[in-house]
């Protein structure tokens, strides 16, 4: 389970990202988009510090009647791609508002909903997110309305003192709970929306629900960029020195490829300490490929370029796990 937070600032400002991580946030949704254009407060500042200390960052936008639902998920795209805030999926915040007396009818909420959220998949984001209450999500259902890679980002606080009373009744799925509004963080002024994630929200996070041997041919992959490296242990610091292939005492590290299913131990003494963290991080959801691929660089040619090797990283684990060959079964002997 991750904790993460979601800030706007009208209503919060941060002093201290260092001990918002500190206190234990990995992630956060800031809103960056309100109807037709960006919001009042843009979330420039929060995104930079957020990014600063490795928490993920993912925008969200507040949903108005007008203009059209496509036109309003086209403004938000615009504010992730400015930012760089992709680090969790763009979120739709759709609900009623009693100070405007906006109100979204099931029919409205589900139109609206999927539009928006269809117009996000196709500027290429293949994790989208919605948030809204608990009571209004049951009358919506939006597992219903066909939207892959749809998040579910649900409130419910109880009597809303800051603690999580759990979901209530509700039976419909949920990604994340928002659990409370008046929640305190150090370095934040001013209460905070609190969140469980129960399932993990990051681009990466998919890692963390597959299984050791398939996290195993994953993790393989990334180490692919370092398989034709050979290392030794200096003695004075213990410290991973590359050496010429064929140097007395060195490790290929291929042979990362014969990993076991605790692949993580298999990684000590072969792979620097600042990768083996990198790695853990990325598949426990607090971490990113971004900070993979800083943790790799170093063992790589010093003309590698950040950008592609993150990029690189991306497509090996966007690839689906390699199945074992299926064995046909032994003939008895004639």
């Amino acid at each position: 389970m991750m904790f993460g937070i979601d800030i706007y600032g009208r209503y919060q400002s941060v002093s201290d990202w260092s001990a918002v991580r500190g206190a234990g946030v990995r992630f956060a949704w800031i809103k960056a988009s309100d109807g037709g254009g960006p919001a009042v407060v843009r979330a420039d500042a929060f995104v930079g510090g957020a990014k600063s200390v490795g928490i993920a960052v993912g925008l969200y936008h507040f949903a108005q009647k007008s203009p059209t639902p496509e036109a309003q998920a086209d403004v938000l795209v615009g504010e992730v791609r400015r930012l760089g805030a992709a680090g969790i999926p763009p979120a739709l915040d759709l609900e009623d508002n009693s100070s405007t007396g906006l109100r979204w009818a099931p029919a409205e909420a589900r139109d609206f909903g999927t539009r928006f959220l269809q117009r996000l998949r196709a500027h290429g984001y293949s994790r989208v997110a919605l948030y809204s209450s608990t009571s209004q999500l049951a009358l919506w259902g939006p597992d219903s309305w066909g939207v892959p890679g749809l998040v579910v980002w649900a409130a419910r606080y109880g009597t809303n003192n800051g603690t999580n009373q759990g979901l209530g009744g509700y039976a419909g799925r949920v990604d994340v709970h928002q659990y409370t509004s008046v929640g305190q963080i150090p370095g934040i002024a001013g209460s905070v929306d609190l969140n469980n994630a129960l399932t993990n929200p990051t681009e990466e996070g998919f890692l963390s629900a597959l299984s050791p041997d398939e996290q195993r041919i994953l993790f393989n992959r990334v180490m692919g960029f370092m398989r034709q490296r050979w290392y030794v242990t200096r003695p004075a610091d213990g410290a991973l020195v590359e050496v010429p292939e064929g140097t007395a005492g060195a490790t290929p590290a291929h042979a990362l490829d014969t990993l076991d299913g605790n692949y993580l131990v298999g990684l000590l003494g072969i792979v620097e300490a600042d990768i083996l963290r990198a790695l853990r991080e990325l598949n426990t959801g607090q971490g990113t490929v971004d900070q993979l691929a800083a943790a790799l660089a170093p063992a790589l040619p010093a003309s590698t370029d950040p950008e592609a090797l993150a990029a690189g990283l991306r497509g090996r684990l966007a690839q689906p796990p390699a199945q074992p060959p299926v064995q046909p079964p032994a003939q008895p002997p004639a």
